[in-house]
C-alpha cells in the first residue's frame, strides 16, 4: 500500500493525502532533508514516483498556519475519516487530468502520461482500504492526515529541477544553456520581441472541473486558492487589459512574476498561459485545442546571450522562493524561504549561517548551496540530480535510466 495516496479536492484538481505526526512543525536544524530524498524528488517523472518521494518529504507549509482564503481541508484525523469518509470532500482519481497536472519538467508530455496516470490510480487511490492500511500502520500513531496539492508538488519539482539543470550547465560552460534546457525561442507580439519559454507547471483554467459552485467560483475567480505555493513566490502583473467585461472578469491574463523585476523591464522571468506565450492567442473562454494550451510556460525575453539569460532565470527562481512569504488568515506574515541567523554573528569565530523556515526553501537551498556535491544531468531523460563529489559523474539518475541506456547501446551494437 501506498504511503501517500491521491484524490480530488471539490473542484476536481488532485491531492496527496498522507500520515504526518500531529502537531510536529519541521525546521531545517532538527531534520536536514537528505540528498537521497531531493534526488528522488528530482528525478519523479510519473504521478506514483511524485507521492512516493513526496512521502519522505514533511509538509510544503506550516500547519500551525491557517491561509487566508485557502480553501479545503489541510488536515484531518485519521479517526474522523475513518467513521466520516465524506467529511473530507475527496474524490476518486482522473486519470485524463492527472496526466496534465503531473507536468514534471520540458520531457513529461500527455502522450506518455495517461498510462502512468492510470497506473497511479490503481496504486496510490485514496479510499477505505488506503485509510485502513494507515490507522493499521504503527508507524503513524498520534498521526493525522495531511492534504496537499498535487500541482503545488509538481512545481516545487519543477522549480527545483530546472534550476538545477541550469547550475549543472552553466557551470559546465555549455554554449547553449537554454536549449540544453528545453527553451524553445520564439517571437511574440503582446512583448514586442523574442521570448525564451518552457512547458513548466499546469494551468487549472482548462481544467474539466467538478459540476458545483465551488467549481464555477474558482473558474470565475482565483486559482491561488488552490495553488498557495505557486501564489507564494510569484506576483501577478496584468499583461494588457481584454476588450470586453466578460473577459476582463474570467479571462486575466496575468503574468505570475518571479523575483524583484517588474515585466516592462525586459528582465523579467514570468509563468504566462501557453495561448499567450506562444503568441498564438485564443479566447481562453472557448476552451482548449490541443494539450500544450493546458500548460503555464516559464518566459522570459531573449535579449541578452544564453548564458546571461540562465542566470536570470536560475537567480529569479532561487530569489522568489528565498524570498518567499505567506499571510495567514489573521494577518501575521510567515516566511517561508531563508534567511541570516543573526545569533551566529556572535560566534567564536563568527560564522555566516542561513535559516531555512520550509521545505521548499531547504530543497532550493540545498541545490544552490551544495557544497562541494556535483549535478549531473542524466543521458537518458534529462532530469538533474545531486552527487557528491566522490568517484566519476554518473550518467543516469537512477537503475530505469541506466537500464533503458544499456538496453539501447545493445540495441544499437546490433
Amino acid at each position: 500500500m501506498s504511503l501517500a495516496a491521491i484524490a480530488t479536492n471539490e473542484i476536481g484538481m488532485h491531492v496527496l493525502v498522507r500520515a504526518w505526526p500531529k502537531g510536529e512543525e519541521w525546521s531545517a536544524g532538527n531534520a536536514p532533508l537528505t540528498m537521497n530524498a531531493i534526488n528522488s524528488l528530482l528525478a519523479a517523472k510519473k504521478p506514483r514516483e511524485l507521492a512516493a518521494a513526496v512521502s519522505a518529504f514533511p509538509p510544503l507549509l506550516p500547519m500551525g498556519v491557517n491561509l487566508e482564503g485557502g480553501r479545503g481541508p489541510r488536515c484531518a484525523s485519521i479517526s474522523d475519516a475513518l467513521s466520516e469518509p465524506g467529511s473530507l470532500r475527496l474524490g476518486p482519481v482522473n486519470p485524463e487530468l492527472l496526466q496534465y497536472e503531473s507536468h514534471f519538467d520540458v520531457g513529461a508530455t500527455p502522450k506518455n502520461g495517461l498510462s502512468a496516470a492510470r497506473n497511479a490510480q490503481k496504486a496510490c487511490s485514496f479510499g477505505s482500504e488506503w485509510l485502513r492500511s494507515i490507522s493499521d500502520s504503527r508507524e503513524v500513531n498520534g498521526c493525522e492526515l495531511v492534504i496537499e496539492p498535487f500541482a503545488d508538488w509538481a512545481f516545487v519539482r519543477n522549480v527545483a529541477g530546472l534550476v538545477s539543470k541550469l547550475l549543472a550547465l552553466i557551470s559546465s560552460g555549455s554554449d547553449s544553456p537554454m536549449i540544453s534546457a528545453g527553451f524553445t525561442k520564439r517571437d511574440n507580439e503582446t512583448f514586442g520581441g523574442e521570448v525564451w519559454m518552457i512547458p513548466f507547471a499546469y494551468n487549472p483554467f482548462f481544467a474539466p472541473l467538478k459540476a458545483n459552485l465551488s467549481s464555477l467560483a474558482a473558474k470565475l475567480g482565483d486559482y491561488s486558492d488552490y495553488q498557495v505555493l505557486m501564489s507564494a513566490i510569484t506576483r501577478g502583473e496584468r499583461v494588457a487589459a481584454r476588450s470586453s467585461w466578460i473577459a476582463q472578469i474570467a479571462e486575466k491574463v496575468i503574468a505570475r512574476c518571479f523575483g524583484p523585476e517588474c515585466l516592462d523591464g525586459g528582465k523579467a522571468v514570468f509563468l504566462l498561459t501557453a495561448p499567450v506565450a506562444s503568441g498564438d492567442y485564443i479566447s481562453l473562454l472557448g476552451g482548449w485545442r490541443t494539450a500544450d494550451e493546458r500548460r503555464y510556460m516559464l518566459c522570459t525575453m531573449a535579449n541578452e546571450g544564453e548564458e546571461a539569460v540562465a542566470k536570470r532565470v536560475a537567480s529569479a527562481l532561487v530569489d522568489a522562493v528565498a524570498g518567499c512569504r505567506l499571510q495567514s488568515e489573521d494577518g501575521a506574515i510567515a516566511n517561508l524561504g531563508w534567511s541570516e541567523c543573526a545569533e551566529t554573528r556572535f560566534d567564536i569565530p563568527p560564522t555566516l549561517s542561513m535559516q531555512r523556515h520550509s521545505v521548499f526553501a531547504d530543497i532550493v537551498y540545498q541545490i544552490v548551496y551544495r557544497g562541494s556535491n556535483r549535478i549531473a544531468i542524466c543521458a537518458n531523460c534529462g532530469c538533474a540530480v545531486i552527487q557528491s563529489n566522490m568517484g566519476p559523474l554518473k550518467e543516469w539518475c537512477g537503475p530505469a535510466c541506466r537500464m533503458s541506456m544499456i538496453r539501447r547501446a545493445e540495441k544499437a551494437s546490433r
